[in-house]
């Protein structure tokens, strides 16, 4: 469901369809537009819904005892958000670009997927990749330098706007959100982010023409600087 992970096959595997849930009807279909930095929800409320994104991205966050933010999570178009377990959220949600969403009611996405074995197949094929995802989010913040970190995620966009197919000679990959964004959900300060990246760039790995994307020049050197640590545990 999120952009945790670096390796094609759980990039490949966590989009839900577009058009899975047509079947649902109206009550299915009620779409709400945010705004850049709006709520959809906050931790604590009850989870009624789920939310299926049309356009745009989301990030889910917390938000410590001393105001820091910690991101775990962006979603874009096809992802799920809010299928939570228990009957609060446990994390806020909220859009980092100007964003369209279909809300589903829960009861509503559970009654399908209990009739329709497609619909319960795909909502497993999603928590396995989110449970996947989140074990590689984990060792990233726990073992992993700055660079590191930063090549990581830039592969799982890579990988995530390629579906994890293999590509050739440098690919722009699109980066919608802020570097304070990327800071709060990689765990390092804004400033670690930009040096880092300019080291990159540096190195002859990326380029970054302007704020809003990533030239990645050299695919094979970036997974080899995001794997570095790995390779000595």
């Amino acid at each position: 469901m999120f952009i945790h992970q670096s390796t094609k096959a759980n990039s490949a595997a966590q989009s839900f369809p577009i058009d899975a849930l047509r079947h649902l009807g109206p009550a299915g279909q009620q779409v709400q537009d945010l705004v850049a930095k709006e709520l959809l929800f906050c931790e604590g409320d009850r989870t009624a819904s789920v939310y299926e994104i049309i356009d745009g991205m989301l990030c889910t966050f917390r938000l410590m005892v001393d105001g820091r933010r910690q991101i775990t999570g962006f979603a874009g178009p096809g992802d799920l958000v809010g299928l939570a377990q228990g009957d609060a959220h446990r994390f806020n949600c909220q859009a980092v670009t100007g964003a369209r969403v279909r809300r589903i009611p829960r009861s509503m996405l559970m009654k399908s997927a209990a009739q329709r074995p497609e619909i319960g197949q795909r909502l497993l094929a999603v928590a396995t990749a989110e449970l996947a995802s989140m074990q590689d989010y984990c060792l990233m913040l726990s073992r992993k330098s700055a660079q590191e970190r930063v090549a990581s995620f830039l592969l799982g966009l890579l990988h995530r706007q390629t579906g994890g197919e293999d590509v050739d000679g440098p690919v722009t990959v699109d980066l919608a959100m802020k570097r304070r964004d990327i800071a709060d959900y990689l765990g390092l300060s804004v400033e670690t982010v930009s040096r880092t990246l300019t080291t990159l760039k540096n190195l002859g790995v990326i380029d970054v023409p302007h704020g809003g994307a990533v030239v990645i020049n050299d695919i094979f050197e970036l997974e080899e600087l995001a794997e570095a640590e790995d390779e000595q545990l």
